[in-house]
C-alpha cells in the first residue's frame, strides 16, 4: 500500500517531493541497528522508478539515548548533557545529500519538515544543536535494502556465490572509504553492518553518517 507523502507527514513541504513512500515500514524505527530511521520503500510519482525512503521522527530521536560506545563524538542534541540520537541523525542527513560517488547510497531527494523551504533555512553541521525538534526527516535514496537483511536472504545451498558477492561488496565499501579519504577528507567513524546497503544489482552501498 502506497499513500502521498504530504499525507503522511502533512504540509507543503512534504507534498512537494516527487516521491511515493508506502504506509507500512519495511523496517521500523524501533529494529536494532535502525539508528531511529525507518525504511519505506517508494516510487518517483512521475516515472515510477523505484527508490528506498528513510524517515525518522525528530520527536523520538531527542528522546532516545545514544549506545554508549557511539556517543563520545556529540554534544546537546536537545536535553541537558544528555546524548541522544538526534545530533547524529541530523549529521547523516546532511553528509549523505553532499556526499556523491558510485560507492555511497545516493540521496535523490531530502527534506527536514521543520525547514521546508529556503524561507527558514536548517541549521549546518557546526550548530546542528539548534535545530528544531518537532518535525520529520525524510531522505529518499536508490533503492537499497539493510546489509544485514541482504545476508538473511542468501541462498545457503550457494556458499561460492555468496562469497564472491561478499567480496565484490568488500571492495565497493573499500572504494567508498577511499573516496572519502582522499577526496572528500572526511572520516566515517562508523564502519559497521549498520552502515553498509545493498542494491538489487548487488553493489555495497555505503551510508550510516552519523559521526
Amino acid at each position: 500500500m502506497t499513500s502521498w507523502l504530504g499525507s503522511l507527514w502533512g504540509g507543503s513541504g512534504a507534498s512537494s517531493l516527487s516521491y511515493n513512500i508506502s504506509t507500512d515500514p519495511l523496517s521500523p524505527s524501533t529494529n536494532k541497528g535502525s539508528h531511529g530511521w525507518a525504511i519505506h520503500t517508494a516510487t518517483h510519482k512521475t516515472n515510477g522508478e523505484e527508490a528506498t525512503a528513510f524517515q525518522a521522527s525528530k520527536a523520538e530521536l531527542v528522546k532516545t539515548p545514544l549506545q554508549l560506545q557511539r556517543s563520545t563524538s556529540f554534544g546537546g542534541g536537545g536535553g541537558g548533557n544528555n546524548l541522544t540520537q538526534l545530533v547524529p541523525a541530523l549529521h547523516h542527513f546532511q553528509r549523505i545529500k553532499r556526499l556523491i560517488h558510485p560507492r555511497i547510497l545516493r540521496a535523490h531527494a531530502t527534506l527536514d519538515t521543520d525547514y521546508p523551504d529556503d524561507s527558514k533555512p536548517s541549521p549546518g553541521l557546526d550548530a546542528l544543536e539548534t535545530a528544531a525538534s518537532t518535525g520529520n526527516l525524510i531522505i529518499i535514496t536508490e533503492k537499497a535494502i539493510p546489509l544485514d537483511d541482504w545476508l538473511d536472504n542468501l541462498n545457503p545451498h550457494t556458499s561460492a556465490a555468496n562469497a564472491a558477492a561478499v567480496s565484490w561488496g568488500i571492495y565497493n565499501i573499500v572504494e567508498a572509504l577511499s573516496f572519502l579519504h582522499t577526496q572528500a577528507k572526511l572520516a566515517h567513524g562508523m564502519i559497521c553492518p549498520d552502515a553498509v546497503f545493498v542494491t538489487p544489482g548487488g553493489d555495497f552501498k555505503l551510508g550510516g553518517f552519523d559521526l
